[in-house]
């Protein structure tokens, strides 16, 4: 699929922020454009540089006009810039961002507070919902380019798993219309 993607590698800060900045102007060309980037390894590699010590001072550095999410490998972790730790937003929508207030006991956030790390860019489990990142892509088919490319891969894919003996697969992210066309 045509997406910016670190396949799943782990890489240092600047590998990382490095491929943020290649990655801008394909795919998030305007300021403000949210950047996607899919398949970060939230717990290998990200090793500080002398120019980056945190994963969320590379993102910052490579994109500091646009909103950048690393979608972890594992379902559990993501990373954000803090363009887009500062879009978190309440249940009715309210942008209030992700910050040492609203996290603080009595915050908005106050719940989240174990899994959101301000240092470090990574957010855990449940509190990424709150950042209205956009789809990663991944596993997902919301309009007929997607689904047209997924027509045309899938059954590949069954194809070379079948010729390798694998006969089932378990993937929780997988959704109705990805099981559909692997059967």
């Amino acid at each position: 699929l045509d997406m910016c993607d670190l396949d799943g590698k782990p890489v240092n800060l600047g590998e990382l922020a490095a491929k943020v900045k290649r990655c801008l102007p394909r795919y998030a060309p305007k300021a403000g454009d949210w950047l996607v980037i899919n398949q970060w390894s939230p717990y290998e590699g990200n090793t500080p540089t002398a120019a980056y010590k945190t994963v969320l001072a590379a993102l910052d550095a490579a994109a500091p006009d646009n909103p950048v999410v690393l979608a972890g490998v594992d379902g559990h972790a993501s990373a954000y810039n803090s363009r887009a730790l500062a879009q978190a937003t309440d249940q009715s929508g309210k942008q209030v961002g992700f910050t040492a207030a609203t996290l603080a006991p009595g915050g908005l956030f106050a719940p989240f507070k174990p899994y959101v790390d301000l240092d470090s860019g990574v957010i855990r489990e449940g509190a990424r919902s709150a950042i209205p990142a956009p789809d990663s892509g991944l596993l997902s088919a919301h309009d007929e380019q997607a689904a047209s490319q997924y027509r045309q891969i899938l059954p590949a894919v069954s194809t070379l798993m079948a010729s390798r003996g694998i006969t089932s697969i378990q993937d929780a992210c997988a959704t109705d219309f990805i099981r559909d066309r692997l059967r």
